[in-house]
Formats: structure tokens, C-alpha cells, sequence
């Protein structure tokens, strides 16, 4: 699963809202970092550095009527939805 969505952050990148499936929400707890290996790495580094891919977090609608536990990745220009963990 792919959606697109639009994430607003803190001044350190953090997510804190969010707007996806048409809907407003809020980040409900402090998100963790998604770490993987960096792909540009040059074959000679047999252990290339981890580096922070995305974003979990769980979000709730302002009404209270959804709470999701979702992953995020953000390209450079567009946020991606990875993972709804429901």
C-alpha cells in the first residue's frame, strides 16, 4: 500500500499532523525514527551507515472516531504512506 499524504512537522522534522484519506490527523505519540541502510553507499563500505528512512507513529482523527498506527517515508519532494498497522 502506497497513499500519498501530507505531513506537517516540527522545526527537527518531526511529524506532528497529518492530512490523509481525506481527513485531518493528529500525531498522538512521540513518532520513532525508521532506520535502513543507505543505498548510495560505494561497494568498497562492507558496512555501509544506517540512516533514517521514515517515521512510525499513531495518529487519531480530531473526533476521536479513528486511531491508526502507520509508517512514512518521505522521497525529497512527496510523503508516502508505507505500512497502516491499523
Amino acid at each position: 500500500m502506497t497513499d500519498t499524504l501530507t505531513v506537517w512537522t516540527t522545526t527537527r522534522g518531526v511529524p506532528e499532523r497529518i492530512f490523509w484519506r481525506g481527513r485531518r490527523w493528529n500525531v498522538i505519540d512521540i513518532p520513532t525514527p525508521l532506520h535502513g541502510e543507505a543505498v548510495d553507499v560505494p561497494d568498497l563500505i562492507t558496512h555501509p551507515p544506517m540512516r533514517r528512512i521514515g517515521w512510525r507513529f499513531t495518529v487519531r482523527t480530531p473526533d476521536h472516531s479513528d486511531v491508526r498506527l502507520i509508517d512514512v517515508r518521505h522521497d525529497g519532494e512527496h510523503w508516502s504512506l508505507i505500512r497502516d498497522l491499523g
